[in-house]
């Protein structure tokens, strides 16, 4: 099964979810690519599936279907409720899931070119991609045809049908692209067999929450998941600007962080497909850490500042993590900052060295994303080694990078 995901729409899974392909093989020779409408299949489901509460709560759905499955933080979560309800909806079954999402077919028109879309008159490359794909966001009929257009599903079968015409030196370019639309999490590949599952989860690729440790009590692991879903029926993630800070304070007996995700809506009114940017976050951090406050700041007056908790927080244990999950409503060309404080504890004392690695997972879809973690720790200790390179201010070391694919970062500190 094939996920065309829409990330101007974003999902946990990578995007909103308009249409699925059926890739059908034998013997390792393809037989068949089906293209098919998301909402056909969901009007196939027999029975009521009750939602997840911010699905039933926040997006306003009464019942659970294929279009909001994607919902798991965890992709291969994800692929066992698509494959269910797939199974429901359409009585089929398939071996594996992969998600795409529409920067993995910016980065396939690289490498094929400009297509032609008969069906909407259009000439589609890898610089009008996403505004051909916001523009047709809504689109459900072709004038003069009785067949359901969706946009991504045609894109999809246009592109498919140019690949199996590349050359042999365009099909490199194309595996080498597609490789680095996995190391970008853009790209994601569950299968059920446990061998090859095995191998894609070693790779990275299969979108799994990361669950590295460290393996001495001279190291602190650490771990940043953001996760979002646009819940505003609206395309405004194309209208997004992020940045991420975090201060990590490493003392002898704790480490504190104070981390900000800085969001900007550039959209200039409610129009579609703008619109207020309806997010319901979810941030996975380490177990056991120690919540001090979650506050969104109005970045347009900073005297306004709404704190989260009680009602508004959803806090909860997933996959060995800490989760926390809340709403954050960016209204057009407004600026909120969500401001979350905690803490960990450790003891330093007797220790000659101490290693801090910090390990942020990126979100399928999430774009490319300013990233600046700034680490302090005792004056009685001093920089041995840093991962990757770094600058220091002052005492403090300071990483300056992007979450345009997974980032690890770690400093090791000895007296």
């Amino acid at each position: 099964m094939v996920l065309f995901q829409n990330e101007m729409e974003l999902r946990a899974g990578g995007g909103f979810l308009g249409s699925y392909g059926i890739l059908s093989f034998e013997g390792g020779r393809l037989l068949n690519f089906e293209i098919k409408d998301i909402y056909e299949a969901d009007g196939q489901l027999k029975g009521h599936v009750e939602p997840p509460v911010p699905i039933r709560d926040i997006l306003g759905e009464g019942g659970w279907f294929m279009r909001d499955a994607n919902w798991q933080a965890s992709f291969p979560a994800a692929v066992l409720d698509i494959q269910w309800f797939l199974e429901k909806s359409t009585n089929r079954k398939v071996d594996g899931v992969i998600g795409i999402n529409l920067a993995v077919a910016k980065a396939i028109l690289e490498v094929v070119g400009e297509i032609t879309m008969i069906d909407y008159g259009e000439k589609i490359n890898k610089n009008n991609l996403f505004e051909q794909a916001e523009f047709y966001a809504e689109t459900k009929f072709f004038p003069g045809s009785g067949q359901k257009a969706n946009f991504l599903s045609g894109l999809g079968k246009q592109l498919f049908e140019e690949i199996k015409n590349l050359n042999s030196e365009k099909q490199y370019k194309l595996l080498e692209a597609l490789m680095v639309q996995f190391e970008k999490n853009e790209l994601q590949m569950v299968l059920n067999n446990k061998d090859s599952a095995r191998i894609l989860g070693d790779l990275g690729w299969d979108g799994a929450m990361y669950n590295g440790k460290c393996g001495t009590d001279r190291c602190e692991a650490d771990y940043v998941y953001l996760v979002e879903s646009n819940f505003g029926v609206n395309k405004s993630n194309y209208f997004i600007y992020r940045g991420i800070e975090e201060a990590v304070d490493i003392t002898n007996t704790s480490i504190k962080r104070t981390l900000k995700i800085n969001y900007e809506n550039t959209a200039k009114n409610t129009n579609w497909p703008g619109g207020d940017y309806k997010n319901y976050l979810r941030v996975y951090l380490p177990t056991g850490i120690n919540l001090e406050s979650i506050r969104i700041i109005n970045g347009n007056d900073v005297s306004k500042v709404e704190m989260i908790g009680g009602d508004k927080l959803n806090l909860a244990e997933y996959g060995g993590k800490t989760e926390l999950g809340f709403l954050v409503i960016v209204p057009v060309n407004s600026k909120r900052t969500v401001e979350i404080k905690y803490s960990s504890n450790i003891n330093l004392i007797g220790k000659e060295q101490f290693s801090y690695l910090n390990y942020f997972q990126k979100q399928s879809g999430f774009g490319d994303t300013g990233l600046v973690v700034l680490v302090s720790f005792p004056r009685n200790y001093q920089v041995l080694q840093v991962e990757p390179s770094a600058s220091m201010v002052g005492d403090k070391v300071l990483f300056n990078t992007k979450l345009d694919r997974d980032v690890r970062m770690g400093v090791e500190i000895g007296k």
